[in-house]
């Protein structure tokens, strides 16, 4: 960071993060310039809840924010896995698609934004951070993100269901849960046969398309 000379406020720098806490999922933004912050709960944490999800979210929020800015924008980022994903999707000869990503509700959303500066000439720069070495952006979006996972307020994001099957196994009686995307496994050694056989038996679900 220093080397770089982004340790000011002149340039237009995000810091972000993600957080999984308690069962939820929180994405968090420090916007150097300003000093502000951006959060958001992000949804499906009873699909998918992964620290690629909660740092795929944070960058949206960054880009959504620093979408019209016509000067160079960076993001600050701890998440190598984040920044190969966005690396599938850049340069010829490439094919990547929405439908093989997790996580593609939210790929979509960071890709419009990003795809509008690249056509309008408006440099990006994602750049790779240690995390937990102190360094204060990164900290200080670690903070943010943490809060989003216990703030109700917050917005919760990309929560519709994408229609997969979801395998766990059964809940006590007294505590189950109507939902027929979920598939209870009685014994931890159920054959593979089995669950060939529930997963010819589901529904096809269609992903709603999140905006």
């Amino acid at each position: 960071m220093g080397l770089l000379g982004l340790h000011s406020s002149a340039h237009h720098i995000y810091a972000t993060a993600g957080s999984l806490e308690g069962g939820h999922m929180g994405a968090g933004v420090y916007i150097v310039r300003s000093g502000k912050a951006l959060r958001c709960r992000v949804g499906r944490s009873r699909e998918s809840r992964t620290s690629l999800r909660v740092e795929t979210g944070a960058s949206y929020l960054a880009l959504e924010h620093g979408r019209d800015i016509a000067a160079p924008i960076f993001i600050l980022t701890d998440s190598a896995n984040h920044l190969q994903e966005l690396e599938d999707w850049v340069g010829p000869g490439k094919y990547p698609t929405l439908h093989s990503s997790k996580d593609g509700d939210i790929v979509r959303g960071v890709l419009e934004p990003l795809h509008q500066r690249v056509t309008l000439g408006f440099p990006t720069f994602f750049i790779k951070v240690r995390a937990h070495r102190d360094e204060p952006y990164n900290e200080a979006a670690d903070r943010i993100a943490s809060t989003a996972t216990r703030d109700e307020d917050a917005p919760l994001l990309w929560n519709a269901p994408s229609g997969r099957i979801i395998y766990q196994f059964a809940p006590d009686e007294s505590n189950s849960e109507d939902d027929s995307n979920v598939r209870h496994l009685q014994d931890p050694r159920v054959s593979l046969s089995t669950l060939r056989a529930m997963q010819t038996s589901s529904p096809n679900c269609d992903s709603p398309h999140t905006p």
